[in-house]
């Protein structure tokens, strides 16, 4: 009793620290920020700034119709000059083939709706091909009106594609900047597929002449980019070309469809970014500008918001081996000692609707994160200094936090019903404000952040719920079934990974 009692103090205590540091991680990246956004907002007022790199934007898409207007005109209103600017929107073959398929799952949903089924098995036996939300809505109209239900379904099953939709905006729109859309004309592959094929036009179209000099960026269909978003590029490219340079997301738009666990999601994952994954990639950059070729080493990038040099791009692609990307391209990146600069600009995007579909999301994120052979391969393939030393730690790195990741949910269940049925009720007091303390900090970083950057006005500031402590256990589910799958040896098809 009294070892257990010492683990759920240190247990206790280590959680304690960890909030103060990131607390005080998260408060120096906003005030960072903050300065960086202040210096923006005078360079644009001045209009002096010279790019002296050309910018080309991928818009991968798959089943965005809906998206499809509201992102060009986003990014056509981005503060750059339009001659540097090339946006390529990207649709796929894929959704063509899965009309069948969809078909197919249209009549089940009709089936089962007429059966019955309105639980949240229902949600998530068809989630797979329909949005969470849209399936709630049907499941709340079809005892009232099932005529309804039956058109939106025909409608989603028999209506335009993205390609035609694409079509249609670029020819009625109004867009400064030149858009030239590239059609991926397969039907199997994923995201990476899509923009592999797109480089290789370009290339052969003679649209990359300069790559040493063009970024090409990437955007998810329901990115909405702060306005002064290139403009933040091109100043931290002209002081110095990294490799890379990523811009965090801010996970608060379209908001209104949100579960309330989803819109805690949105919130605490905001946080993530300024209180783990910038101050992270800053302390990586700042070992590698001193020369250690052995220090920090794990890191990712992240898929909507990153802008990759061409140079290294054209030679390696993005990597298709796994469901996502971005995650093996920035580990790929730190292995080969090649620099991802954050930018003091985020990205306004959107999580999942549903805690079944942000299941799914993190399991395909973790099955990204678990590729512990490509991203090393990669990096000694297509770059000339990988330290044996920096990929050993990369790779025990990996370990650590995919283990942690996994294992946050079930060790604080764990401790919490150990400190409650050991009878410890101070210490069960002590453990749970801290737990409490740890998500109202990351609320409060978030909080702060909204109010601090450019462009947040329209996002929603919401109360404190009490629920969000369940977070952390929330996020390991994902990981867990991941493994559990791998566990019985069953293979998970991979799930849209445009977005």
């Amino acid at each position: 009793m009294i070892l257990l009692e010492v683990v759920l103090g240190l247990y206790t205590l280590w959680l304690a620290a960890d909030l103060l540091w990131r607390f005080f991680l998260g408060r120096r990246v906003i005030a960072e920020i903050l300065a960086q956004q202040q210096q923006l907002l005078q360079i644009a007022a001045e209009a002096t700034h010279i790019p002296q790199i050309q910018v080309i934007l991928f818009l991968p898409m798959l089943g965005e119709q809906g998206n499809v207007a509201s992102l060009l005109q986003t990014i056509d209103s981005l503060v750059f000059p339009v001659d540097r600017l090339l946006v390529v929107p990207i649709t796929t073959e894929r959704e063509t083939a899965m009309q069948e398929q969809r078909q197919m799952a249209a009549q089940s949903v009709l089936q089962d709706l007429q059966a019955g089924y309105r639980g949240s098995r229902f949600v998530w036996k068809h989630s797979r091909i329909f949005a969470s939300r849209r399936l709630q809505t049907w499941v709340k109209t079809f005892a009232t009106d099932s005529a309804a239900v039956r058109a939106d379904l025909a409608q989603l099953v028999e209506g335009l594609s993205t390609r035609d939709v694409l079509k249609d905006v670029i020819e009625k729109g109004d867009f400064r900047a030149r858009i030239e859309p590239i059609h991926y004309p397969e039907t199997e592959g994923n995201k990476a597929n899509q923009m592999n094929y797109a480089l290789a036009v370009l290339q052969k179209a003679g649209l990359i002449s300069e790559p040493t000099s063009t970024y090409i960026g990437v955007y998810d269909a329901d990115s909405r980019p702060c306005s002064l978003s290139l403009l933040a590029l091109s100043v931290a490219a002209n002081k110095k070309p990294a490799p890379a340079f990523q811009q965090y997301p801010i996970y608060l738009q379209d908001t209104n469809a949100l579960d309330p666990f989803m819109r805690n999601e949105a919130w605490l994952q905001t946080a993530r970014s300024v209180c783990i994954e910038m101050p992270r990639q800053f302390k990586i950059n700042a070992q590698l500008d001193c020369g250690s070729r052995w220090g920090t080493t794990f890191t990712y990038c992240i898929g909507h918001g990153e802008f990759l040099r061409a140079d290294w791009l054209l030679r390696s692609g993005f990597p298709e081996q796994t469901p996502i990307d971005d995650l093996p391209t920035g580990m790929m990146l730190s292995l080969a000692e090649q620099q991802i600069v954050p930018l003091p600009i985020f990205d306004f995007c959107s999580v999942p609707n549903s805690v079944f579909d942000f299941f799914r999301q993190s399991a395909n994120w973790f099955e990204g994160q678990s590729d512990y052979i490509s991203p090393y391969q990669r990096a000694k393939q297509f770059f000339t200094h990988t330290s044996p030393l920096r990929l050993f730690r990369g790779r025990f790195e990996q370990v650590i936090i995919n283990l942690a990741w996994a294992l946050t949910g079930p060790v604080r269940l764990l401790m919490i019903l150990a400190a409650i049925s050991s009878g410890f009720w101070g210490m069960t007091l002590l453990l749970g404000i801290v737990l409490f303390a740890e998500v109202w900090s990351r609320w409060f970083i978030t909080k702060l952040l909204l109010d601090s950057h450019l462009d947040c006005e329209s996002l929603p500031r919401w109360p404190f719920p009490w629920f969000a402590i369940t977070r952390p256990i929330l996020k390991s589910v994902g990981p867990c079934l991941y493994l559990l799958r791998k566990l019985v040896g069953s293979n998970a098809p991979w799930y849209k990974t445009e977005r």
